[in-house]
């Protein structure tokens, strides 16, 4: 099935379609730059809105409700399976669909169950003390007065730990590894690309298919090299080994698991961890407090798993901010398998539905002053998994959710071991999306302070305005 198909028309209201593009022309528009449409689409239509007037094939549903339908019926959503990018056969970009996200039915479940004990609790203690000595040898290399982007120090602290504990390999002697990555994220959700998959020298789409072939390349050699060299204690490790009990895997599929889960920890991990640092930075109340209750712990250069999962305002901090700015503001997309309801619209088979934790987590019944930062709202707050899903909810939530909350945890408090942070006199925050995931643009300038200097809040210029409400 193609990623737009024409479908019967339905009457929802919604916006035109883009002159002489029609509805794919909306489509594109829409994943160029998902964030504003869904914020301006929900205030003028409502919780049920198709991309394009009366086409069902591509429609937003928004709320816990709708959240709640989806995502608990795996049977009648299916996880949209089609790459947006035309990939030839065999390629490294057609091994790297074999993942989790592209998986459905039973070919999913037992794909999940393989994967699992990867993330067993009992392996957490092991990637712990690794995502400890990663982040203190990349912090080693920083100091008190230093000016840092925000976003280049969360990926790389967060390439570093994804590195470490998914290949058991240092980031700082695989400069070119952690390239490599970076190089396919630019290009894996290139608009140019998708709408002209042309094989030419210099085209987007030869440049995406090149990234995705150098890639997979490395990640098969580490492969090969883990097999000689005899298994360790990282995630690559613990995939192999299950692979040889578990005659419906692959090798191809592991590649694309494997770098499912190089891509997706990493990058929601960098997010998470710039944003968190930003909002401490708007609220140095809060930065201080944090850092007191880390003093009180006694966490050293490697802090006890038990500890730093035990600390209370670090979890408050950290929910708050996957609330207020989700780093991934829309779920992986929903294909019916068979005609539904949607709210009052009954819509076909075939019809896509795609979902916002960015717009659910703005509900005011549930989080009051939605657009504050309010790690204190934690403490008496409980919502539901359809209410708060940072992580996705329902049989199909991240794999990697409990890994990915522990590196988060770690290296927030690693960093605020060290310093203080304030953003620049000059610093522009703005947000960006690319697919599926939201971070901050270049630009974000913190400065590191020593701990005994106070951050005072700066005010800020960049689009994080329509996001977040910050106050004098």
């Amino acid at each position: 099935m193609s990623y737009y198909v024409e479908l019967p028309r339905v009457a929802l209201p919604g916006p035109p379609p883009l002159p002489l593009l029609g509805a794919r022309g909306n489509l594109v528009r829409f994943l160029g730059d998902p964030v504003p449409t869904m914020l301006r689409l929900h205030e003028r239509y409502g919780d049920v809105v198709p991309l394009t007037r009366d086409d069902p094939g591509w429609v937003l549903a928004f709320g816990p409700a709708l959240n709640r339908q989806i995502l608990s019926d795996t049977a009648r959503f299916h996880n949209f399976a089609d790459n947006p990018i035309r990939v030839p056969p065999g390629s490294a970009a057609a091994k790297f669909s074999l993942n989790l996200v592209n998986q459905n039915g039973d070919v999913h479940r037992r794909a999940r169950r393989w994967m699992m004990p990867a993330f067993h609790k009992a392996r957490l203690l092991g990637y712990a003390n690794m995502m400890a000595e990663t982040v203190g040898h990349a912090l080693d290399r920083r100091s008190a007065g230093e000016v840092v982007d925000a976003r280049e120090l969360a990926v790389e602290l967060s390439l570093g730990v994804a590195l470490r504990c998914l290949f058991g390999v240092e980031l700082r002697t695989n400069l070119d590894f952690g390239e490599l990555v970076l190089d396919f994220l630019e290009r894996v959700f290139s608009p140019a690309a998708m709408l002209l998959p042309l094989g030419l020298p210099g085209t987007p789409y030869t440049r995406f298919i090149h990234a995705c072939e150098r890639l997979g390349a490395r990640i098969e050699q580490l492969i090969a090299e883990r097999r000689r060299a005899g298994l360790a204690a990282d995630v690559l490790s613990a995939l192999i080994g299950a692979l040889e009990a578990d005659p419906d895997r692959s090798d191809d599929e592991l590649i694309g698991q494997t770098a499912l889960l190089l891509v997706a920890g990493h990058e929601t991990t960098a997010h998470t961890l710039a944003w968190t640092l930003f909002l401490l930075s708007q609220h140095p109340d809060v930065q201080v407090a944090l850092t007191e209750e880390i003093d009180a712990a006694g966490l050293g250069e490697r802090p006890e798993l038990d500890a730093i999962m035990g600390l209370p305002l670090l979890g408050r901090v950290l929910a708050e901010s996957m609330r207020l700015l989700p780093t991934v503001p829309l779920l992986f997309f929903r294909r019916s398998t068979e005609p539904f309801s949607l709210g009052d619209h009954q819509l076909p088979v075939g019809a896509t539905v795609i979902l916002s934790p960015l717009i659910t987590h703005r509900d005011p019944d549930c989080f009051p002053h939605p657009r504050r930062f309010d790690p204190d709202r934690w403490r008496e707050l409980s919502p539901t998994p359809y209410q708060y899903l940072p992580f996705g909810a329902g049989p199909r939530m991240c794999v990697g959710a409990t890994f990915g909350g522990l590196a988060l945890r770690l290296m927030l408090c690693l960093v605020l071991r060290r310093w203080l942070v304030s953003v620049t006199d000059d610093a522009r925050v703005s947000y960006k999306t690319a697919g599926v995931t939201m971070g901050p643009k270049r630009g974000l300038r913190l400065r590191l302070l020593a701990r005994d200097r106070l951050p005072s809040r700066v005010e800020v210029r960049g689009n994080i305005h329509q996001l977040v409400e910050l106050r004098g």
